[in-house]
């Protein structure tokens, strides 16, 4: 746990995505009693900060920037622990991708043996995946200015964590491989450079949140919304232990910039955060806010308040493990 919190905050500093109303149950003494409690509809995620549309697609991209769309698939392997594709990498027949993965022992395997050749270039890339149980292929061409296509093989693994690898496909027919991205390709933007990340946080509490982000041609991201927004399964109700309990007055900053102090007994849902340094709520009154925070360096795993334990601020937090 203490890697995953290391190597995940280097990624949650360099990265900073939605949900709809409904009523959340509130539970008293085994009895469920509900109040109006609106979840919030954040604003559309969008890598043009106030705009909601991704940016035109250039009229003069060379013929071959993109493959016949992107190529999703899910890894389903068999007896023998092995799963194959064949794809065609530009949509034209000129060039095909073979993908093998062999997994060490079993069906649900915690190393992958890997190996990429293409046709009729003859390139050949093979490796280990490592401690990654794959969940998703994604073959696109993310960046329309560029000469090559990129090959996304996501992965679960022991954390919990996503990690996706990349690969590039260049025009030239050769192959390489790029540092990992810690997370998910959730999706992609039509008309690039934009990508979907998902991830696992751990701020007060355990949950899934996704972002958009600007993937650059070193394959690194850069930030085109300044939150993750965490799955909406976690403040509609559908789970009511991620709603959070106040224990203790706890100081918060109100949408219109304003001071508040959250009364004990007061139940919030968190619904976006930064990553680093605040997490957007709305209280069971209907009030939205944000609440300052700091992550833990180090031993000191966890989330500060007022450089206090979230502990001393909440009933209980839903972490994982």
């Amino acid at each position: 746990m203490m890697k995953r919190m290391a190597l995940g905050l280097l990624a949650l500093l360099l990265l900073t995505a939605c949900g709809c109303a409904a009523l959340l149950p509130s539970r008293t003494e085994g009895q469920d009693v509900s109040f109006p409690f609106s979840a919030p509809t954040p604003p559309t995620a969008s890598p043009q900060g106030d705009s909601t549309d991704f940016p035109e697609q250039p009229d003069d991209l060379p013929a071959f920037a993109r493959p016949n769309g992107p190529t999703w698939l899910a890894p389903e392997f068999d007896a023998r622990g092995r799963w194959s594709a064949q794809l065609d990498v530009w949509g034209d027949g000129s060039e095909t991708l073979l993908l093998d993965m062999v997994g060490y022992d079993s069906v649900e395997v915690s190393t992958i043996s890997l190996q990429l050749a293409l046709s009729p270039s003859g390139a050949a890339l093979s490796g280990e995946l490592e401690y990654a149980n794959p969940t998703g292929i994604l073959l696109a061409d993310v960046d329309p200015s560029d000469d090559f296509a990129e090959l996304f093989i996501m992965a679960s693994e022991e954390g919990p964590s996503y990690t996706t690898h990349i690969y590039r496909i260049h025009k030239d027919g050769t192959l390489a491989q790029t540092d990992a991205l810690w997370g998910s390709i959730e999706d992609i933007d039509a008309n690039g450079p934009y990508v979907q990340l998902r991830d696992i946080l751990d701020i007060l509490g355990t949950r899934e949140a996704t972002v958009w982000c600007a993937f650059s041609a070193d394959s690194s991201l850069e930030v085109a919304d300044p939150y993750w927004f965490f799955d909406d399964i976690y403040w509609n109700g559908e789970l009511d232990w991620y709603i959070l309990s106040v224990i203790k007055p706890l100081p918060v900053t109100l949408q219109d910039g304003s001071a508040f102090t959250e009364p004990v007994g007061a139940r919030l849902a968190l619904f976006a955060t930064d990553g680093y340094s605040e997490v957007l709520f709305r209280d069971d009154q209907g009030r939205e806010g944000s609440l300052a925070i700091t992550l833990g360096q180090g031993d000191d795993f966890g989330t500060f308040i007022n450089g206090a334990s979230e502990y001393d601020y909440f009933e209980d937090l839903p972490y994982a493990g």
